[in-house]
């Protein structure tokens, strides 16, 4: 850099000069994604096949609850689910989910080569891990939300005139909680996937030391604007995919095919952007264990049942509550 620039980058606005830095970096990463995403589903269209079979069991569950009328505004009509066909869609769908994001921790360790849909069971446990992450953070939250809808909907509001702001002050104390949680997990879930990515450790995605060093060395500005342009690139393809699904006769099917794009796109430009190498500069030592573990059959099955086993059971805790709030909200207002 030539003096006028050390000059700029030294000065009060350095924060003006970091943010031309990242957009500069963002248009990089935008157009390299693009390329990827069309050499991973056009260069070899067995990926983008493999891709529409695994979205095929939610596309006929959708399919069959519209066809049936199960769920009408806010009100489920459960006597009219056909629970045998829709329970082995379910637990196929969980399957296809769990392979799709297998897939995305494939993506996220940023090989320059398109990855493949080999080795599934591999594959699918790699998926459950990296699933693990997000419910593990959204525990708490979840039960917080429970204890306030709790607090809120007791019936001794009026049992004295201190009642309300105690419970006032508690609600809102346990607003101010969650907040932290979800600020705190905002920053860490999308390091911590792509921390797991490349070592292979689930331990290291929730390593918050080492996270927080990334941060620090890509640039608070940086990661943010990160963030922020591919929540915006996400809820773009959301829109224009929901879109294209409400076309009569074939837009649910295009939906599908194209679906698989948004996914490569997206997680590609995240391997990127998290990439403390590629945007600070640093050149940092590999983190030991890099990669995945080649593992006997026998074992991973047996690591595989272990990590459903902890999948469900985060599932159960995390949705137990919000089912219970949502159903009691809905049964309020309807």
């Amino acid at each position: 850099m030539g003096f006028p620039g050390a000059i700029f980058k030294n000065a009060r606005f350095y924060p003006v000069y970091t943010l031309r830095f990242t957009i500069m970096n963002v248009g990089q990463y935008v157009v390299e994604s693009a390329r990827f995403t069309r050499a991973t589903l056009l260069g070899k269209p067995s990926r983008w096949l493999v891709f529409i079979l695994l979205g095929l069991p939610w596309m006929v569950l959708l399919s069959r609850a519209e066809e049936r009328h199960i769920l009408e505004g806010t009100v489920v009509h459960w006597s009219q689910i056909p629970w045998a066909e829709a329970g082995l869609l379910i637990g196929t769908g969980f399957i296809c989910n769990f392979l799709i994001s297998g897939y995305v921790v494939r993506l996220l360790r940023d090989d320059p080569r398109p990855p493949e849909f080999d080795h599934p069971l591999q594959l699918c446990l790699d998926g459950i891990k990296l699933q693990t992450i997000p419910l593990v953070w959204m525990l708490v939250p979840a039960v917080l939300a429970y204890f306030q809808f709790s607090i809120a909907t007791s019936g001794t509001w009026s049992a004295g005139s201190w009642e309300p702001a105690l419970k006032t002050a508690l609600i809102l104390l346990l607003l101010a909680a969650q907040l932290v949680i979800v600020f705190i997990a905002v920053q860490h879930v999308t390091l911590g996937a792509v921390r797991f990515a490349r070592t292979g450790s689930v331990r290291e995605g929730f390593d918050q030391g080492a996270i927080r060093g990334t941060v620090n060395r890509i640039g608070i500005v940086n990661y943010y604007v990160g963030i922020g342009v591919i929540a915006f690139i996400w809820l773009l393809f959301s829109l224009s995919l929901r879109g294209i699904e409400l076309l009569p006769f074939v837009g649910p099917e295009i939906s599908l095919v194209l679906a698989p794009v948004p996914t490569i796109y997206c997680f590609r430009f995240i391997a990127h952007f998290c990439d403390e190498d590629r945007l600070s500069g640093h050149v940092s030592a590999k983190i030991p264990g890099s990669g995945p573990v080649s593992l006997p059959t026998r074992v991973l099955t047996a690591e595989y049942l272990s990590w459903l086993a902890l999948y469900i059971v985060l599932l159960v805790l995390c949705f137990t509550p919000i089912a219970f709030v949502a159903g009691s909200v809905t049964g309020f207002f309807g």
